[in-house]
């Protein structure tokens, strides 16, 4: 019954034509409403093998692709998990291309360096896909910082399939980046009392209420402003992102990570407006290891004030992240 309902919606999304859009829209929640209803009625008895497990989640990626709309990410990543669930590698590397021509996503990248990984077992052109999920691995991790773990993990599995292709290398830099942040922000001296109490001089935008590090929720915090102070340049291997040593009203210390632009926008002694900010806690174990700080990242010059001003045209980076990691 579930393959049925499942056939019925894919036909409505691709014979009817209403005059009017919306009531297609319409029948097509109504339809995989149901169909997910029928699958979610199946008994457990016919759950318990990993063909069944698989077809079911084949058949839910299907639905949830026709309801999510096929040009969003989520429902392509979605998909190209179940199918790959099912054994069609081919199709679910598909599947996760196809989403990530929608725009550069951390989870399609993660999914497809694994995906890569498996497919590269028993192949002949073994070193060529594993070379490939190194890139993906790479990617996601310089461009979204809470993949370190997971990354480390790529590299590392990589490495052990075909050492000449630097995976260890790449391991090496991620750690030396770690060691440096971590190492920073545990750095305490006399100079941060007197450096934090300028920060209440700083005049925010009529939008933007004060904040500090402690009090920001884990992703974007909208219409908050963290005033803090540059203590610090932190040098690495990478070319993106450029990561500070930070100090807020309530002196405590954190990472900011820079994407977007040039060195010189961001000086040591600098004070610094961060809007609507994207904060994470890092907590990152690796062999006996423990990462642990608070970190605030900057994807666009428009979420950074510097001295009270926006960075001058001239020290925006001109070059995207993903250009300079492949070059």
């Amino acid at each position: 019954m579930a393959t049925e309902a499942t056939e019925e919606l894919y036909r409505v999304r691709d014979t009817y034509f209403p005059t009017d859009p919306a009531d297609k829209a319409s029948k097509i929640q109504t339809l995989a409403d149901a169909a997910l209803a029928q699958l979610d009625s199946i008994p457990l008895e016919q759950r318990k093998s990993p063909q069944q497990r698989a077809m079911l989640e084949f058949l839910k990626g299907k639905i949830l692709d026709v309801k999510l709309n096929p040009s969003l990410v989520d429902a392509w990543l979605c998909l190209g998990n179940c199918i790959w669930k099912k054994g069609d590698l081919i199709s679910a590397k598909s599947c996760f291309t196809h989403a990530l021509s929608k725009g550069s996503n951390k989870k399609v990248l993660c999914q497809l360096s694994m995906l890569e990984r498996s497919m590269s077992q028993g192949k002949e052109d073994q070193a060529t896909l594993v070379d490939e999920s190194i890139k993906h691995a790479k990617e996601a991790a310089n461009k979204y910082l809470e993949n370190y773990e997971r990354a480390l993990h790529r590299f590392e599995a990589a490495a052990s399939q075909d050492p000449s292709l630097g995976g260890d290398e790449e391991v090496r830099k991620i750690i030396n980046v770690l060691d440096k942040l971590d190492n920073s922000v545990k750095v305490r001296n006399k100079r941060l009392a007197s450096t934090a109490l300028n920060l209440s001089e700083v005049r925010l935008e009529p939008a933007y209420k004060k904040a500090t590090v402690n009090s920001l929720s884990e992703g974007i915090n909208s219409g908050a402003a963290v005033l803090a102070k540059v203590l610090l340049f932190i040098k690495h291997d990478n070319i993106a992102p450029l990561y500070y040593l930070l100090c807020d009203s309530n002196m405590c210390c954190f990472i900011l990570s820079v994407f977007g632009l040039q060195f010189e926008a961001v000086r040591e002694g600098d004070n610094v407006t961060l809007l609507g900010p994207y904060y994470r806690a890092v907590d990152v174990s690796w062999k006996g290891k423990h990462y642990q700080f608070k970190l605030i990242r900057v994807d666009f010059a428009e979420q950074i004030l510097v001295n009270g001003n926006r960075p001058s045209l001239r020290h925006v980076a001109r070059a995207s992240i993903i250009s300079q990691n492949k070059s």
